[in-house]
């Protein structure tokens, strides 16, 4: 009989040192190891005794909260929630948290997880209320604060939102996270007159960090504008003159500016330094596949898929090394026609045809898409990204499409071919979860520039809305293409595979594939749901 049993035993009770009873103790503990290695239903099980042994137990309603939180139940963990943030008030409450030590912290996460459960409802306005409580409980965390700006431009309250970014800056000049939100908000809203200043200022409020000035000549980088991010990363270097980023910036921007003697010194010296830096090794071998080198390239690019088997820039580089060198490797990497897959989805429940369905899906993700522009870091050219996650958000519609992608994804999943060998393949478990999720939106002449997905193992596109001009099956605007790799490389290097979009299919690619969209000149939208999926492999604890 293991110790929760036997200590649940009528009139076995005695007292922990805590105060509590200490088979509710016991039972509490069971609980918690059994959510970190996520046996929600174990968890309930000894969470539910508790409550038989202490109904007013507030830890045990709050964990019973943060189970059907996991399980993506809202409803369900805002009336724990809520039944837990009662008993924290009642008198003797206080005395016990503070007993256990927890007190305040205790308090401020049973009032981040309710708001979150009422945002995940899109019940903005109560979420908030109970965020803003969280926050001054916990005046200085981070997560709880960027809760809230979230939520602030969900109630398009965008002067709001930039005040709280900018508070929690003043209070972490180094969070490079909440700069780049910060800054991507700023873009996004066309606030072009403060846009990367918060990297200055944290340059001053911490002139012995590195971070900022190179995070800012990333940033730069992207926005075209090579010299002053040389300026940014040579400040950067002068500050730590061995750091990987700055040494890899520095170069990107040297190449920019047409110094490649300059570019490939500072690259050989970064890999001197950090041999083991897949993400070192990634750039200086497309920086070498770029200068017509392909043998080395694919040495390093080798190099850093062996560092890191998942990397999923180091598989694109490599098949572009294949390629260039017309290494047959390169088919059985991305085998195109394969390992793309298009799919049609059948039309969700409520609705007969899927062409019904994705009308009011395209009308109501209209009414999300609230931004001026585009996100800044994002490939997406001409159009606009929602900035929070699409999945298990409240979307009815989305939810509703979202149970046939789960179909299809499981079925995609099923039917691969595994081979230990494989960087893809060899990857396949029968579970999986979504790494990110999202809508985009062009219209006029948008397009996604070439790309990949650093943090997926499948990609995607699901289509919702479409230009007619699509249909022109020998221009092929607005098409799907794979193959094509960033505008810096060998411009014979074209597209190996072209998919035609339309609304109700779903397209499923390795996230380490090439792609990109050809130019659609329309005033009609292109609206699609993508998302990145990961796989999980079982708990072996």
């Amino acid at each position: 009989m293991n110790a929760s049993n036997q200590s649940a035993q009528p009139g076995s009770a005695t007292t922990s040192p805590s105060g509590v009873d200490s088979r509710v103790f016991n039972l509490l503990a069971e609980a918690v190891r059994s959510l970190i290695g996520g046996d929600g239903a174990a968890a309930e099980s000894h969470l539910n005794q508790a409550l038989a042994i202490a109904p007013d137990n507030p830890v045990a309603c709050f964990l019973l909260g943060t189970s059907q939180f996991q399980q993506r139940n809202w409803i369900g963990a805002e009336h724990w929630l809520r039944r837990a943030l009662s008993i924290r008030s009642k008198p003797g409450a206080l005395e016990y948290a503070e007993s256990c030590r927890q007190g305040e912290s205790e308090l401020a996460m049973i009032e981040y997880y309710l708001g979150l459960s009422l945002k995940f409802q899109r019940r903005y306005t109560e979420a908030l209320s109970h965020l803003d409580r969280a926050k001054l409980i916990a005046p200085h965390n981070n997560q709880i604060q960027g809760s809230c700006a979230v939520v602030l431009q969900h109630l398009q309250r965008f002067d709001d939102a930039i005040a709280a970014y900018e508070e929690m800056l003043a209070h972490d000049p180094l969070d490079l996270t909440t700069h780049l939100q910060f800054n991507e908000l700023l873009y996004r809203q066309g606030r072009d007159e403060r846009f990367l200043q918060s990297y200055d200022e944290a340059a001053r409020k911490a002139p012995r960090s590195a971070l900022p000035l190179n995070a800012k000549g990333q940033f730069l980088l992207k926005a075209g504008r090579p010299q002053e991010a040389h300026e940014a990363f040579r400040q950067s270097l002068q500050i730590a003159p061995q750091d990987a980023a700055t040494l890899t910036g520095l170069a990107h921007s040297l190449e920019a500016l047409g110094d490649r003697a300059g570019a490939q010194a500072l690259h050989n010296t970064s890999v001197l330094l950090h041999a083991d830096n897949s993400d070192t090794l990634v750039a200086c071998a497309g920086f070498r596949l770029r200068s017509g080198d392909p043998l080395a390239a694919l040495k390093l690019a080798a190099r850093a898929h062996a560092v890191q088997p998942v990397d999923q820039a180091a598989l694109a580089v490599l098949g572009l090394c294949y390629r260039a060198l017309e290494d047959e490797r390169e088919y059985l990497l991305n085998d195109y026609r394969s390992l793309v897959r298009v799919i049609d989805l059948d039309p969700p429940d409520g609705y007969a045809d899927i062409e019904a369905f994705n009308r009011d899906l395209a009308s109501y993700l209209d009414g999300l898409h609230s931004d001026v522009r585009e996100n800044f870091t994002q490939t997406l050219r001409g159009g606009t990204r929602l900035y929070d996650e699409l999945f298990y958000n409240g979307h009815d519609l989305v939810d509703r499409v979202r149970v046939k992608i789960d179909d299809a994804v499981r079925r995609y999943i099923a039917t691969l071919n595994v081979d230990a060998a494989h960087p893809f393949t060899s990857r396949r478990t029968a579970a999986f979860s979504y790494s990110g999720s999202w809508s985009s939106r062009i219209s006029g002449s948008g397009l996604h520039v070439n790309h990949i997905h650093p943090a997926g193992w499948i990609s995607s596109a699901y289509y919702v809305a479409v230009p007619e001009a699509a249909a022109d099956r020998d221009t092929q605007p607005g098409w799907l293409k794979f193959g094509e790799p960033t505008e810096d490389f060998d411009p014979s290097f074209t597209s190996r595979l072209t998919v035609q979009p339309k609304p109700g299919r779903l397209v499923l690619f390795p996230s380490y594939l090439w792609h990109g969209t050809l130019p659609c000149h329309s005033p009609q939208n292109r609206t699609t749901i993508a998302f990145d999926v990961v796989p999980v492999r079982a708990n072996t604890r």
